[in-house]
């Protein structure tokens, strides 16, 4: 009872002391970034962590750490000391420390007891960057030690600190596995609870080989390679005790008893195991899987039993998509799952019933459109890797609740027009369709693009009555709304192919980004070809070719004015005037990055870019001088939109989560 206590005190003091004093504010207001007014989202789940005494959970995201009462779902705190994306996190033995490992592997020691700003451990300089890299982290000793695996460029890299006060937190272990040929990758790996196995999940797509192996943790030496398999792995994880070590490959689930060269016990069914995702509970033998049957099934790996009945986790107030983590409570009694569809969900094991859920935990929004109220902005998603079910969320920009949520599916990412009337989605047979915001009511089909596509640009005139598309023939169509928008498809809907109004030919590569100037007559074409063009809406005919750039460009946008257009490729980014086209200036960027959303401020003095490292950077247009950055997102910055009154900047991206920026304050910020 005196360790519950304490850890509860212990949680407490984090909300005091790490949300500085805002326990009453709502948690979209938590540790926002300078300049932000709210937060809409929490970003995707990466790992899920009970604390020893199963009060709390803690929650690894694309922004941070959540941290939730493990009764109620309610939110206690956000750690988040800068924004940081999280790959993997846990608690100590005792519960007073909290571990956590970033995108750049650097990890973070959290004092629970104390609240006080968290200890960085030094990184290594070898670690490479990854939004996706597979990471573990497990104390040691008593959690006197910590232990990180995680990889660096191709290879495993384990690394142990001390962390004895006397030590100052000393490194006292660094190795690295040579375990890669040419064309392999690690899809998955584990440490074991003791710290003396390493099991890592190795893919080589080209020659169609999956394995998986065995190193000795505290050597770096490799103990085996188990049986290859003929599909990719999954996951794996091992048994608390450390002594099995359980895979699956999407086929079957096989136990693995690390102590004998026996061959592994396997479980199957006669519709097949489908299991993607893996977990044992904490001191028993109790082992969770779940596949795309969309069910959890229950092993008793000790006794080769079925303990419990299987676990349904889609259907109505349920999950609408995949499971991706599953994350047993300390007693066992208690399954959280988080899913695709952004919400984590916690069920009774025994009874299958649903205690709670969280929301709000989106994986890469894909669009953002302000309400002409301004009073409401309407996002869509989409999960990646694995794909998952597109979403339509309404939100109230005041209170950040989520009003309204819509599952439904579409092959690749859905598309808004700015007026947010229409959608374009392309459905599981490849065709590609557009229609209202309702997804099931089409008003007909795009049919010039391949079915196999998979890189097709769309851009709307600024009124929503022109479209156009381009993609991998090195073409440019223009569609009329009065073709695809007429009175008869809006109403009754339509199957039927959609011609385009103009073909326009030019480009010798793929193209690479679109933008239609603020009155609808030019559109403005990038391509790999490293060219822009412009065109004639009107007529189809090419007004100008641009030169310049040294990549591919990818990314365009007018000034309101029309004075000027912007362009990005490549760690590059200029500024043209549009009457002329002369360069008006350029910005080679020094850091390797790309810019892969641009909008201008409405006075068009401004320009404002969003790059793959989550920067949003503001720049005088006629002098190309850097003005302001503001650091809220982590990754892929997708896409930024201003509200009708022109005081809001909308940002979202890979990270799932929308930040809405003061612009007058923004705009006032330093560079830094």
């Amino acid at each position: 009872m005196k360790k519950i206590g304490l850890f509860y005190i212990a949680i407490l003091l984090i909300a005091i002391f790490w949300l500085n004093s805002s326990l009453a504010q709502d948690y979209t207001q938590w540790h926002l970034p300078e300049g932000a007014k709210i937060r809409l989202g929490k970003g995707w789940i990466r790992d899920i962590s009970f604390s020893p005494d199963g009060a709390q959970f803690a929650v690894a995201t694309t922004i941070g750490i959540w941290i939730y009462d493990a009764h109620t779902g309610k939110e206690i705190a956000f750690l988040n000391e800068e924004p940081r994306s999280i790959q993997a996190l846990t608690f100590s033995q005792e519960g007073k420390m909290l571990a956590s490992c970033d995108t750049y592997g650097e990890v973070l020691l959290w004092n629970t007891v104390t609240g006080e700003p968290p200890l960085t451990l030094l990184r290594s300089e070898k670690i490479v960057p990854r939004f996706n890299t597979p990471t573990h982290l497990v104390f040691l000793e008593d959690s006197t030690q910590l232990a990180i695996a995680t990889i660096s460029n191709t290879r495993p890299i384990l690394r142990v600190w001390d962390l004895n006060a006397e030590t100052n937190q000393a490194l006292v272990k660094h190795i690295e596995m040579d375990t890669l040929a040419e064309r392999q990758r690690i899809s998955a790996l584990k440490l074991s609870s003791d710290g003396r196995f390493l099991a890592i999940a190795v893919d080589d797509f080209k020659n169609k080989i999956f394995q998986v192996q065995v190193w000795d943790a505290t050597t770096g030496q490799l103990l085996q390679t188990l049986a290859e398999y003929t599909s990719r792995i999954a996951s794996l994880t091992f048994s608390p005790d450390s002594k099995m070590l359980v895979t699956n490959n999407h086929e079957e689930i096989l136990i693995w008893n690390l102590n004998t060269d026996n061959q592994p016990f396997t479980i199957r069914s006669k519709r097949g195991i489908s299991a993607s995702v893996l977990t044992f509970s904490l001191n028993s033998g109790l082992l969770a899987s779940w596949g795309n049957r969309n069910r959890v099934r229950f092993w008793d790996v000790v006794a080769g039993a079925r303990p419990y009945p299987d676990l349904r986790t889609q259907g109505p107030d349920k999950h609408e998509d995949y499971v991706y983590t599953l994350a047993f409570s300390p007693d066992a009694k208690t399954l959280l799952t988080g899913s695709a569809d952004g919400t984590l969900r916690a069920w009774d094991i025994a009874t299958g019933t649903q205690r709670f859920f969280c929301m709000s935990h989106i994986r890469r929004t894909e669009g953002i459109v302000f309400s002409e109220a301004g009073e409401t902005l309407t996002s869509v998603s989409q999960p990646v890797n694995p794909k998952g079910k597109a979403q339509r969320r309404r939100w109230d920009i005041k209170t950040g609740n989520q009003l309204a949520t819509h599952v439904f599916n579409t092959l690749t990412n859905p598309v808004m027009s700015p007026d947010g009337k229409t959608l374009i989605r392309r459905q599981l047979n490849g065709t590609i369709h557009i229609g209202n915001m309702d997804p099931k009511h089409s008003w007909g089909i795009l049919k010039v693009h391949r079915r196999g596509e998979g890189n097709i640009q769309f851009a709307f005139s600024p009124d929503g009555n022109t479209l156009a598309t381009g993609g991998e023939d090195n073409t440019v169509y223009v569609w009329k709304a009065a073709d695809y928008r007429n009175l008869k498809r809006t109403i009754f809907g339509s199957n039927k192919t959609i011609h385009p109004h103009l073909t326009l030919e030019g480009h010798t590569d793929h193209i690479g980004a679109l933008a239609f100037s603020p009155d609808g007559k030019t559109l403005a074409s990038g391509g790999w070809d490293k060219t822009i063009r412009l065109w004639d809406v009107e007529t189809g005919n090419s007004l100008f070719t641009i030169t310049g750039h040294r990549n591919a460009v990818r990314t365009l946008a007018f000034s309101p004015n029309g004075k000027v257009l912007a362009s990005a490729a490549f760690s590059e980014l200029y500024l043209w005037d549009t009457t002329t086209t002369n360069q008006i200036t350029s910005i080679l960027q020094e850091r390797r990055e790309l810019n892969s959303t641009l909008i201008f401020s409405p006075d068009s003095s401004i320009l404002v870019s969003g790059n793959q490292y989550g920067a949003i950077q503001l720049w005088d247009t006629y002098t190309g001088d850097l003005l302001s950055t503001c650091t809220g997102h982590t990754f892929w910055i997708i896409d930024m939109v201003f509200s009708a009154d022109n005081k809001t900047l909308a940002s979202t991206g890979w990270d799932g989560v929308i930040l809405l920026w003061d612009w007058e304050t923004i705009v006032q910020l330093h560079d830094r």
